[in-house]
């Protein structure tokens, strides 16, 4: 047997923060009486057994741009994938599936789908470049991993989960298996009380239920109850990720040999965030801001050699996992990642901070970017109705530079009323507007600073004005020198599948109307 760890990445795709018992901080729960509906005794345990980061966040409040970053250990602007489906990853960005392939490693990722054949996101956008094996059914991992095992190869697996994704309670991986009854129950009990025809359940897929899930939402009058009824949802789903999905991931990579000698990454890619200026489901979901409670994301490393498990609340970020397994690995950034190198801006190790040591470099900050199209959105053509924001994290305080005409923001003052009107001059203009997509500037249009101590809901975000924190004028200074070498990645190739179906897809997940 190898000597060098298996490495394991698993996302479970849009996990909040709070969302599993360990979470120190669940007052958004509370505040939608969902906290004692939340149980999660199998990830507790396997968070007991881990070093559990409670302050992690993502570069993106969305798929493809966030596991860009996972993958590359690299923020938006600078591996390139900077909007949700348009960009793909340049070539002389490396994935860590290519150094670790490079270095001997088995690399193999999960795909579940309800079309196996159909490319799917990552792939279009070449985040998972550097796989050496697609599987699209986990119980096949056992195989491999035995096989691997019998060769003396390391293997790096990418787990990507999608159950708790909307629409809740309903994934492929459950439609298979036969674990719907808890969805039925759901859906029985909204189309009663809101006078709806469920779903047939020979025909269901993603794209009707989250059409059931529209529905519901459209008929509950306010804006806080159809917050509740999607939250609910939600938390629902959670418990019975826990209770049914995760145990089989456990027992599969036990089984396949990839449990007793891995370090295992455990994460949400992005959160779930609440919304009440949304639209329909729009009121609870993600893609649409840069607040906190979409970009924090629960962060579990299982199996660290010579730790114990600990809780450290100290701010870290999910470009932090490349460098990490590249530390644990003893291999060389600057030789194994070439041109696309960590350097300054980039992620760090995250064994300074399990081992109570000092950063080698300084203390990191952390950057995230939301790039979004409108309601015309094509892949041929990103829409003159944008969506453009970028922020910085660090020290307490938070930046938000907003550069598109379309602002998202969960205001309880004026601003909100201005962006209201905002937001439909720019319906009503968008088609004569030139087509604009990304700028990228070093300098921002918009500017607000949050004392996220003061503030951490960031309902209160300040305008910027002279009498800025220094620690606010810090992070300005650093998001500008971070996008003075901003790039972008090539277009996606969209010549070798129906773009119709990708949309439809697209709009099953909730992405798209």
């Amino acid at each position: 047997m190898t000597n060098r760890p298996n490495i394991v990445f698993i996302t479970i795709d849009a996990w909040r923060y709070d969302a599993f018992g360990p979470a120190p901080d669940k007052h958004w729960l509370d505040r939608y009486g969902l906290s004692s509906k939340l149980h999660t005794p199998n990830l507790d345990r396997f968070a007991a057994e881990s070093v559990y980061f409670t302050q992690a966040l993502a570069s993106a409040p969305h798929t493809t741009v966030s596991h860009a970053s996972i993958m590359t250990g690299l923020f938006p602007p600078q591996h390139g994938v900077r909007s949700f489906f348009y960009e793909r990853l340049p070539m002389e960005v490396k994935t860590l599936a290519e150094v670790l392939g490079e270095a001997g490693y088995l690399t193999v990722t999960l795909r579940e789908a309800e079309d196996p054949g159909e490319p799917g996101i990552l792939q279009k956008v070449d985040v998972l470049r550097g796989f050496e094996a697609t599987i699209n059914d986990l119980r096949h991992l056992t195989t491999l991993g035995q096989q691997a095992m019998a060769d003396g190869r390391p293997v790096f697996a990418f787990l990507h989960l999608w159950d708790i994704h909307a629409p809740y309670l309903y994934s492929n991986w459950a439609k298979q298996n036969g674990c719907l009854d808890a969805l039925w129950l759901k859906v029985s009990s909204l189309a009663e009380k809101w006078g709806i025809d469920p779903p047939e359940p020979s025909l269901l897929s993603e794209k009707i239920m989250m059409d059931f899930q529209r529905r519901v939402a459209e008929r509950i009058p306010d804006v806080v109850g159809r917050i509740e009824m999607l939250f609910d949802w939600y938390v629902e789903g959670v418990t019975w990720f826990d209770r049914h999905r995760w145990p089989v991931v456990e027992n599969i990579l036990k089984e396949s040999g990839l449990w007793e000698n891995a370090i295992i990454f455990v994460y949400g890619d992005h959160g779930e965030g609440v919304h009440p200026d949304g639209h329909g489901i729009k009121v609870f979901n993600h893609g649409q801001s840069l607040l906190d409670d979409v970009l924090r994301v629960p962060l579990l490393v299982h199996g660290l050699p010579d730790t114990t498990p600990k809780i450290i609340d100290e701010q870290v970020s999910l470009v932090d996992l490349v460098p990490t397994v590249l530390k644990l690995l003893g291999i060389d950034p600057s030789e194994s990642l070439g041109d696309s190198g960590l350097h300054e801006l980039g992620g760090h190790s995250l064994l300074p901070r399990v081992n109570g040591q000092a950063y080698d470099r300084p203390p990191p900050l952390h950057f995230a970017e939301l790039c979004q199209g409108g309601p015309d959105f094509t892949l041929a053509q990103p829409s003159p109705q944008y969506l453009y924001q970028r922020c910085v994290r660090g020290n307490g305080y938070k930046l938000l530079c907003h550069d598109g005409p379309v602002l998202m923001q969960r205001y309880s003052s004026w601003q909100d009323r201005i962006h209201r009107l905002g937001r439909k001059l720019v319906r009503k203009l968008g088609q004569a507007q030139e087509p604009h997509f990304i700028e990228d500037r070093a300098t921002c249009r918009q500017l607000y600073w949050t004392d996220l101590q003061a503030d951490p809901d960031e309902l209160e975000p300040h305008h910027w004005q002279q009498d800025v924190p220094a620690e606010a004028i810090d992070l300005r200074a650093a998001v500008e020198t971070l996008y003075q070498s901003a790039i972008r990645g090539p277009a996606i190739d969209t010549s070798d599948f129906d773009e119709s179906a990708v949309l439809q897809r697209l709009a099953a997940l909730g992405y798209v109307e």
